[in-house]
């Protein structure tokens, strides 16, 4: 008798079954952390292209408005409406040194599909990632903070890669003004701006 019995056969899938169950949140997790890696080094990209711009432009913040605010305009604070009103968008400026359509995407950032029916933060504004408005509209020096290594210059915007009970607790990845990158909590990336935009 060549063939394999029954009860053989519901074994092997019981065995097979067992081992999908086991290394689903394995893969699962690994992928995630594949995403954040992948946001981390986009932020990291952007801060080189920000600072080969400081470079050549007296170590100041490239000036304009950053894309997630370009169709906002008239949101911004009253003291920088101005500004915002007749200064260009940021992103485009930076691109010549790096800055690629590509790395404003954040892999965490799907857009429209059967379980996210609203558009991604790249289609409906062109990055993923948020700029600090002030920094940016007022073309800051780069020298502007005392501890530029708590200062958030960039951050992701979007669908966050933990799931936690408290969204306050969520992480995010974050560009500091010394072009360091961290995984953050949402808390930490709203208290360090403290209300600076």
């Amino acid at each position: 008798m060549t063939g394999f019995t029954l009860v053989e056969i519901l074994v092997v899938i019981g065995i097979l079954s067992i081992l999908a169950a086991v290394l689903a949140p394995v893969l699962t997790a690994a992928k995630l952390s594949a995403k954040k890696t992948t946001s981390l080094s986009n932020l990291s990209q952007m801060g080189r292209a920000f600072l080969l711009y400081a470079v050549d432009a007296d170590d100041r913040v490239a000036h304009g408005i950053p894309l997630t605010w370009d169709k906002f305009r008239y949101a911004v604070p009253d003291d920088l409406l101005v500004i915002a009103l007749t200064a260009p968008v940021v992103e485009p400026l930076v691109r010549p040194y790096g800055l690629t359509p590509g790395i404003l995407q954040a892999p965490n950032d799907p857009g429209f599909d059967e379980f996210h029916p609203t558009p991604s933060y790249f289609e409906a504004y062109g990055t993923s990632y948020g700029l600090r408005r002030r920094a940016t509209l007022e073309a800051i020096p780069l020298t502007h903070y005392d501890e530029p290594s708590n200062e958030p210059f960039a951050w992701e915007i979007g669908r966050y890669y933990d799931r936690v009970d408290d969204p306050k607790m969520a992480k995010v990845n974050v560009l500091f003004f010394d072009f360091s990158t961290r995984y953050v909590t949402r808390v930490f990336l709203f208290n360090a701006m403290s209300g600076q935009e």
